[in-house]
């Protein structure tokens, strides 16, 4: 079964949000999860 989730998010706190960037793959190991990420210019 596939699942989704898209999230607007602001950062605040660049290094808190390293941070959890860094956890992010333990988290999704047991479920093979794939993460994909895009930014983009907030000036557009």
């Amino acid at each position: 079964m596939a699942a989704y989730l898209i999230a607007d998010v602001d950062v605040t706190d660049a290094a808190t949000f390293d941070e959890h960037k860094r956890e992010v793959p333990a988290t999704e190991a047991p479920w093979r999860a794939v993460s994909r990420a895009r930014r983009h210019d907030p000036s557009t």
